[in-house]
């Protein structure tokens, strides 16, 4: 990650990097500081017409590395060092940049050369790190194993409705026999409740990556996850995943392909297993323009049990497909923006024809539609800042048994998220990073009992035990 890099018409640029000792991610936040904007942007041309100006060459570096193009920041930066070899500082940055762009042969080479040089502590520190990450690399067996500890509350854990009353009709055929009453949510509560619940998980995978430039992997895994609320049991859940995915480089296009298994058990609701088949593929059209999307199968099973004898009419088969464009204005805020398709077909044939089970089973038939838009701010090298707004209308076209009614609801949701990097507390918490995150949740429904508000918020500190 290319953290610091600055210049201006007197001072030669330098390498400051604060690299962490994981994996680079896939795309870099540069944060390094602008040119000054009365200065005109420098072309390639200007370079072609003077390509031995040092100064010149230093400001593209400068706008290139803000804009995220690499390479052509690679170029000007092996211009100057041809002309001045025993700069340190731009071998440094040239060797970062390569790792960035995963040449890690070229990139090993300059570090070997390095490290036959006087170095201070701070430039030997930085190329170990960097060696550190072609090794890892290298590896084409890696295990990765992460704990979170946390906390999270809502106002409205059972999700009651705002109205606090539900539609009934007691005679189909009656009209004058429709009427509402008080709602009690599971447990006899006739009031929204107000939950804090811990949280602790454990992930676990094992990645293998091929011997390629390409990045390409493939990771097995496991993950369990539990809540438990302080005095209610609305939050209290225990949920097991086993996933697989894979990541791979087809025409340009960076593609996920990915089977889960999730198990979940909770107090005030039936357990649940849901099988989940995925893919999702990104590819960037230009330095600052990417477009993602995808396309998501899963298969719901609700365990009826005593205690939720109904769960089972809530079986079924949800698919979703989605698609997105993201943009990079400013050299460093994200924009982003999605729509997204997703319905859900009941299991209602496991039931007997115009039985109330059949008709609760078919009632749950939807189809949403979503729209979400978004940004993400860099907070300098220790953090990141998100907030995005979504737009959700749900049709339900078939007659809602209770209310004898065809659903329609809207739902709005606002959420902002932080994370912090360990290293603002420690430069030897690089392993860890804590995530606040907190929504605003809001339900209209054209019947009474699904109509509900809500806020929820969350801290969680998370620290990789292996890497």
């Amino acid at each position: 990650m290319i953290t610091h890099f600055q210049s201006n018409q007197n001072i030669r640029p330098r390498t400051l990097i604060h690299l962490a000792a994981r994996p680079l991610l896939a795309g870099w936040i540069v944060l390094g500081s602008a040119m000054a904007p009365a200065m005109a942007e420098v072309l390639w041309t200007d370079i072609l017409q003077d390509p031995d100006n040092i100064e010149l060459n230093e400001r593209f570096v400068t706008e290139r590395l803000a804009t995220g193009d690499l390479p052509a920041a690679l170029s000007a930066v092996e211009r100057v060092i041809y002309l001045n070899p025993a700069d340190i500082g731009l071998r440094l940055l040239r060797a970062e940049i390569l790792v960035n762009l995963s040449n890690d042969t070229l990139a090993r080479g300059e570090l070997d050369a390095l490290t036959k040089l006087p170095l201070s502590n701070n430039q030997q520190e930085i190329v170990e790190r960097l060696i550190a990450v072609i090794d890892s690399r290298a590896r084409q067996w890696r295990t990765t194993v992460s704990t979170s500890l946390g906390v999270q509350g809502s106002d409205n854990a059972n999700t009651y409705p705002s109205s606090g009353l539900i539609d009934f009709m007691l005679n189909p055929t009656n009209e004058a026999s429709r009427g509402t009453r008080d709602y009690q949510s599971y447990g006899g509560a006739t009031k929204s409740t107000r939950e804090v619940a811990t949280v602790a998980s454990l992930t676990a995978s094992t990645t293998y990556e091929r011997p390629t430039q390409d990045r390409e992997q493939i990771s097995f895994g496991v993950s369990h996850a539990s809540s438990k609320g302080r005095k209610y049991e609305y939050l209290t859940n225990h949920v097991t995943t086993i996933f697989t995915n894979a990541a791979l480089r087809v025409n340009g296009y960076v593609m996920r392909l990915q089977l889960r298994v999730t198990h979940t058990e909770a107090k005030t609701s039936a357990d649940s297993t849901v099988s989940t088949a995925s893919i999702a593929f990104g590819k960037s059209l230009s330095d600052r323009v990417s477009v993602f999307g995808g396309a998501e199968y899963s298969n719901v099973d609700q365990h009826a049990t005593s205690k939720f004898a109904t769960a089972n009419q809530n079986d079924g088969h949800s698919a979703s497909y989605r698609i997105g464009v993201s943009g990079t204005v400013f050299s460093r805020i994200n924009l982003f923006a999605e729509g997204r398709i997703a319905t859900f077909n009941p299991m209602e044939t496991r039931f007997v024809a115009d039985t109330t089970a059949h008709r609760m089973s078919v009632a749950n038939k939807n189809k949403a539609e979503t729209a979400t838009a978004g940004f993400a701010i860099p907070l300098s090298d220790w953090g990141r800042l998100n907030a995005s707004i979504a737009g959700t209308n749900t049709k339900y076209p078939n007659t809602e048994v209770t209310s004898q009614m065809i659903r329609r609801d809207s739902r709005q949701r606002t959420r902002v998220g932080m994370q912090v990097n360990g290293t603002l507390l420690s430069p030897h918490l690089s392993a860890m990073t804590i995530d606040f995150s907190g929504s605003i949740t809001r339900n209209d429904s054209n019947i009474r009992q699904y109509d509900y508000k809500r806020s929820d918020a969350s801290l969680l500190v998370n620290y990789r035990l292996a890497d």
